[in-house]
C-alpha cells in the first residue's frame, strides 16, 4: 500500500508542477458509475493537491523500509524517496518546516555524502548506494525496447529564457 501511496504522490507531483489545478482523486475507479463521477470532477487547487498528498505520505512512510534502497531486496521503493516527495511538495508551498524534517530523514538513512564515491555516478551504473529512486527497464526479445541511452528525468521542462529586450 505505501509503494502505491509514493507513486501516486510522484505523478500528482508532476501533474500539478506541470499544470497546477487537476482533479484529484482517490477513489477506485472498478465500476461504471465511479468513472462517470470521477469524470465530472473539476480541478482541485494544486497547494490543496499537495498538502493531501503530503499528509498521506507522512502517514504510510513509517511503514515503508527505512533503509537506501540499494538495500532493499529488488530495490524496491523505500522511505527515502517517500521523504523527498514530501520536501519537494513541501518547498512549493513553501512549508520549510516540513521539507527540512523530511530532508533531516533521509539524511538519517543516507549519513553524510563524503561517504559516497564520485566515480560511481556514472549513468550506466544502476542503483548505487546514493541512488534514491530510480524506475529500470527489463529486457527480452518480445519486451521493452530502450530508447535512449540516457535516463529521462520526470521533472517538468522549465520554461525557456526569455531574451532582453532592448527599451
Amino acid at each position: 500500500m505505501g509503494e502505491a501511496i509514493v507513486l501516486r504522490a510522484m505523478y500528482y507531483y508532476v501533474l500539478t508542477c506541470s499544470f497546477g489545478d487537476v482533479p484529484f482523486y482517490t477513489e477506485n475507479v472498478g465500476s461504471l458509475g465511479a468513472l462517470e463521477k470521477i469524470a465530472k470532477l473539476g480541478r482541485m487547487p494544486a497547494g490543496e493537491t499537495r498538502k493531501k498528498l503530503i499528509a498521506e505520505l507522512q502517514e504510510y512512510v513509517p511503514h515503508l523500509p527505512q533503509a537506501r534502497t540499494a538495500d532493499v531486496p529488488q530495490n524496491r521503493i523505500s522511505a527515502p524517496i517517500a521523504y523527498m516527495l514530501i520536501g519537494k511538495m513541501a518547498l512549493w508551498e513553501k512549508d520549510y518546516t516540513t521539507c527540512t524534517n523530511a530532508m533531516e530523514e533521509i539524511r538519517k538513512i543516507y549519513g553524510q555524502l563524503t561517504q559516497y564515491s564520485l566515480t560511481d555516478t556514472y549513468f550506466r551504473n544502476k542503483n548505487t548506494g546514493e541512488s534514491i529512486f530510480e524506475v529500470q527497464y527489463i529486457w527480452s526479445a518480445a519486451g521493452l525496447k530502450r530508447q535512449r541511452t540516457l535516463p529521462v528525468s520526470s521533472r517538468p521542462p522549465r520554461p525557456p529564457a526569455r531574451a532582453p529586450t532592448m527599451a
